[in-house]
């Protein structure tokens, strides 16, 4: 079991699908992802990424950190995006940081699930 101790709050947003995107003059400018609102989660977030003499997710797998967590019903999958270094801020009901990491790999064992997650550069448009 995870010590509490050593957990983090994180956010995910799990994928719901795609959704039109409309430009400020009301033109249809193509489709989008389409994610849940934040969800709060304590799980354990690592330290950034070092070497090992086991790679969990392979040699090309390019992260940044990894996750832990011994909740193995946990729905953060492949396509879900994470709030991890930001707190879920709204201006006009829309979220100033949708998201600051992506989620890259899974990899599920017997009692526990480790994520790895890349830092990206996201801004609604």
């Amino acid at each position: 079991m995870l010590m509490e101790r050593y957990k983090t709050t994180i956010w995910y947003r799990l994928y719901e699908g795609m959704e039109k995107a409309y430009d400020d003059n009301g033109r249809f400018i193509g489709n989008r992802p389409k994610y849940s609102d934040p969800t709060p989660f304590r799980i354990h977030v690592g330290w950034a990424r070092g070497t090992a003499d086991v790679e969990m997710f392979g040699v090309n797998v390019d992260y940044d950190k990894p996750m832990v967590t011994n909740w193995l019903d946990c729905p953060i999958d492949e396509n879900t995006v994470l709030l991890v270094d930001h707190h879920p801020t709204y201006v006009d009901g829309e979220l100033t940081v949708p998201y600051d990491y992506i989620v890259k790999r899974v990899a599920k064992s017997k009692n526990y699930i480790t994520y790895a997650i890349k830092k990206v550069n996201v801004s609604e448009d």
